[in-house]
């Protein structure tokens, strides 16, 4: 991973120049991985069902947009 390591302790302003200048590059493989946990972390909670309440919340919009 190659990045531009510049630290912040809150107590230093910087120019819009310098903090424009200050990038992190992360390659294909970081992203890769980062993307891989991310999906395995959150798969758990995308196959969980829709609560009840939020599918009637869903409905009644519905159902105001349909009268409108």
């Amino acid at each position: 991973m190659k990045f531009n390591p510049t630290i912040f302790d809150g107590n230093e302003t910087f120019s819009d120049e310098r903090q424009n200048r200050v990038r992190f590059e992360i390659d294909e493989q970081t992203t890769g991985f980062i993307g891989k946990k991310l999906r395995s972390e959150f798969s758990e909670v995308l196959n969980q069902p829709i609560p009840d309440r939020f599918i009637a919340l869903i409905m009644q919009l519905e159902l105001d947009d349909a009268v409108r």
